[in-house]
């Protein structure tokens, strides 16, 4: 039955093997005829096909991962966690402009029924599309994407500590140390961590590849370990 298959999918998740992405292929498709031929319990739901995308950001970096599991997308109903799932192999990929990708996802997503449900999940991943570009020339498209991204999700009052985390290791590997609108930047990231009470773990690993020994004097504490309790309310 479904679970059985769902159950085998879930094993090549963890398997990491070579031939997991054909092997799910095949299980999927094999699913699909068996429920044109009648069995209509074996009809691949969103749940499935989730599970089956979670095999491909196993292997997101190989060339044409994004697209074989786009094409597991197609036809299926829309649901948050299918859409997070696909974001995810296009985060972790090597595609060309590929933070293009990852902000037309979180557009679709807006234009589904599950468009209420988006949360700082999704807007995470999106971010951590154009924190990991994999070409140079894609880091200034990277930046103002992730800008956006992360504008809106403080809008939505749906960002959490691991938005401002990801969003200032994007705007740190993304934009030049020497950019004298970067520190600018940072500082209004800071402000803004602090007074929603998101001033977090990841926030404070990326502030200190930054400012290394300098960080406290940077946050105006008296040590590193003295990181107020208000600024991490939310954390």
């Amino acid at each position: 039955d479904r679970h059985g298959f769902n159950a085998v999918i879930s094993a090549w998740v963890s398997s990491k093997d070579s031939l997991a992405m054909s092997n799910v292929e095949k299980l999927i498709t094999l699913m699909g005829e068996l429920h044109n031929e009648g069995c209509c319990h074996l009809e691949p739901t969103p749940f499935v096909i989730f599970n089956a995308i979670r095999v491909y950001a196993n292997f997101a970096a190989e060339k044409g991962v994004v697209d074989r599991a786009q094409s597991l997308m197609d036809g299926v109903g829309p649901a948050k966690l299918l859409y997070d799932a696909f974001l995810n192999v296009v985060a972790k990929s090597k595609e060309p402009e590929k933070y293009k990708k990852a902000k037309s996802i979180l557009e679709k997503l807006k234009e589904t029924d599950c468009k209420e449900d988006i949360d700082a999940t999704s807007y995470n991943i999106a971010l951590n599309a154009c924190a990991f570009v994999a070409r140079p020339e894609d880091k200034e498209g990277a930046l103002e994407t992730a800008t956006q991204i992360f504008e809106e999700c403080r809008r939505q009052n749906k960002a959490d500590e691991v938005t401002y985390g990801t969003y200032l290791k994007a705007l740190r590997k993304c934009s030049s140390g020497t950019d004298c609108k970067r520190e600018s930047f940072v500082q209004d990231l800071i402000k803004q961590a602090k007074d929603s009470g998101n001033f977090g773990y990841l926030l404070r690993k990326e502030l200190k590849h930054m400012y290394r020994d300098r960080l406290a004097e940077k946050l105006g504490i008296e040590a590193e370990n003295k990181i107020p309790s208000s600024w991490q309310r939310n954390a």
